[in-house]
């Protein structure tokens, strides 16, 4: 795809986002309405995304990528609980687990859906759909142990019943058996899964207007968390994947998915858990408006 064509469309979901930050800015958008548009988002419109993305021809190339995408995002999650153990040891209790959650999770669906199905459509969907299924395994389960310091069987099952996962095996179902959805049924999925890309991106936007920009730029951790979600992480996984002959969709897929910026559910999940909401929303916001440029940057390498 033409450069500038993936900058116009990197941009233009940026913009969606800025439409987002105004309408917070100026309460048509309320922190109630925002909560409620995140609840849409995760339970609804993204799982229906993920279903309908799924609804083509059975090709053993399509099966033997989502493998893969599965295993690579598998070693993705455990490389990074291992990197966040190393790096982050050393720093206070409350900065060190942000540091390592948003090492170990980006945000590969609020923003990751948007931005790879812009550049690589259905498949690309398809493909970032299998990457957001462990993701949410991990984020229900290691995630929430990061912030209490438990594990049980109950967030295991939660997280299983997660209405992302129950969509991708379903639609995993309807790919492997190339089963067809009845049009009004599938006209639906995809109606509703369409509002996905904008909606995500709202959310974003609102979601930064709760950090004042005077107050971000204090401290050397929240760089050092930035350059390493954004850059480092990204760049070493286009590296290795390129040397063992990653290409096209799938290098594409994988790469973009480590490259989002910090997940934004850290936030609330250390709201909710004692942690540190400050240092969490600071980064969260910091890594959202760098990603402006270092999402284009890593497409371009890509």
């Amino acid at each position: 795809m033409d450069k500038s064509v993936v900058t116009a469309q990197v941009v233009t979901l940026f913009l969606i986002m800025a439409v987002g930050f105004i309408a917070r800015k100026q309460k048509i958008l309320t922190p109630d309405l925002t909560k409620g548009f995140s609840d849409l988002l995760l339970n609804i419109t993204s799982p229906f995304l993920a279903l309908s993305s799924f609804q083509f021809a059975f090709s053993r190339d399509m099966l033997a990528a989502a493998g893969m995408v599965l295993v690579f995002a598998l070693v993705v999650h455990v490389a990074g609980i291992l990197v966040g153990k190393i790096l982050f040891a050393r720093f206070p209790d409350a900065t060190g687990k942000i540091l390592r959650f948003i090492t170990i999770f980006s945000n590969c669906g609020f923003m990751g859906y948007p931005v790879i199905g812009s550049i690589f459509g259905q498949r690309g969907i398809f493909l970032t759909s299998i990457y957001v299924a462990v993701f949410t395994t991990f984020i229900w389960t290691y995630g929430v142990f990061i912030f209490t310091g438990k594990a049980d069987r109950r967030s295991l099952i939660g997280a299983l019943l997660n209405p992302g996962i129950i969509a991708v095996f379903l639609g995993m179902l309807l790919f492997l058996f190339s089963l067809k959805l009845p049009l009004p049924v599938a006209q639906t999925l995809q109606a509703v899964g369409s509002m996905t890309t904008p909606l995500s991106m709202i959310i974003v936007g609102s979601m930064l207007t709760e950090v004042k920009p005077g107050d971000l730029f204090s401290g050397w951790a929240i760089y050092y968390g930035a350059l390493l979600r954004l850059l480092i992480l990204p760049f070493v996984t286009l590296f290795i994947l390129k040397g063992i002959g990653f290409k096209g969709i799938l290098l594409g897929v994988c790469v973009l998915t480590v490259a989002m910026p910090a997940a934004a559910i850290s936030v609330p999940l250390a709201e909710s858990n004692r942690g540190d909401v400050f240092f969490a929303s600071r980064i969260v916001f910091l890594t959202t408006i760098l990603s402006v440029v270092t999402i284009p940057m890593v497409i371009w390498l890509i």
